[in-house]
């Protein structure tokens, strides 16, 4: 987070959901990718000290947003996204 965000975190709880995804075959033609798809996993952390900025490396990241859970299907474009949001949001219901 310090990389991507220029900020640091402390990090409150690793998901026990371990997602993954694939590629059509197209948008790896398209883009070139190297890869065919990833794996990950979600974490509830928060920024520590909770005053500091923002600063995205824009060579990583091209924005961000805060949305609400209530509005994970007006960004989420893809239903397993939507899918393993809900679910890792059920999870971490303690934490919202």
């Amino acid at each position: 987070m310090k990389e991507e965000l220029g900020v640091d975190i402390e990090i409150l709880a690793k998901s026990k959901i371990n997602y993954k995804w694939e590629h059509k075959k197209e948008r790896i033609i398209e883009r070139n990718l190297k890869f065919k798809g990833s794996t990950g996993n979600a974490f509830i952390a928060k920024i520590n000290p909770p005053n500091q900025e923002i600063k995205i490396q824009e060579e990583e990241i091209s924005g961000y947003k805060w949305i609400k859970k209530e509005e994970i299907d007006n960004y989420f474009l893809i239903d397993k996204q939507k899918e393993v949001a809900k679910k890792v949001f059920d999870e971490f219901k303690e934490y919202f």
